[in-house]
């Protein structure tokens, strides 16, 4: 072979290996934090969503108040900076007056406030959701109710995730 050849096969295999790096990088990002979501903020399914889970924040905290596994509730919050919102789990959640404290249970995929096991503490206006576990049926959660499609897991995974949920609580207006 000669020198312009395998400098032209070399250039090649760059070029190959440039290729893979960046269709790896593509897709790593693509990926969505599970701090985010497909769904429309401004969805009218995830507004009610919101909604309901600050209405029924009674509901919930009466129920973590009397568990036997405080642990396994959780409370979620919207977190912003100039980088962007994102909704996060507060693990280990406290009421104190109007302010939420907890340790954040997701890493960031794009505000920078924040890192996973830091206890932070905002006001009950930011809380989005909350849930815990009883069982093997999984609480609240109104949030991941809208947001869990067919389309994203397959029918049979997105089937067997709606059998978790146990009914909502009722909401009084």
């Amino acid at each position: 072979m000669t020198a312009v050849a395998e400098l032209f096969q070399f250039i090649g295999i760059v070029a190959i290996g440039l290729l893979i790096v960046k269709a790896l990088d593509f897709f790593r990002r693509s990926r969505l934090p599970e701090t985010l979501t497909s769904v429309d903020p401004d969805d009218p399914g995830l507004q009610a969503a919101y909604a309901n889970a600050r209405q029924s924040l009674p509901y919930f905290w009466e129920k973590r108040d009397s568990a036997l596994n405080p642990e396994d509730y959780f409370v979620k919050v919207r977190i912003e900076d100039e980088y962007g919102a994102e909704h996060f789990w507060l693990e280990n959640p406290a009421l104190d007056g109007d302010q939420i404290t907890g340790i954040v249970g997701n890493d960031p995929g794009v505000v920078r406030c924040v890192e996973v096991g830091q206890k932070v503490s905002y006001p009950t206006s930011q809380i989005s959701d909350w849930m815990y576990t009883e069982g093997d049926f999984i609480h609240g959660n109104f949030t991941a109710r809208v947001t869990a499609r067919p389309h994203n897991m397959g029918a049979k995974q997105y089937a067997q995730l709606m059998e978790k949920f146990a009914p909502l609580p009722d909401i009084e207006a």
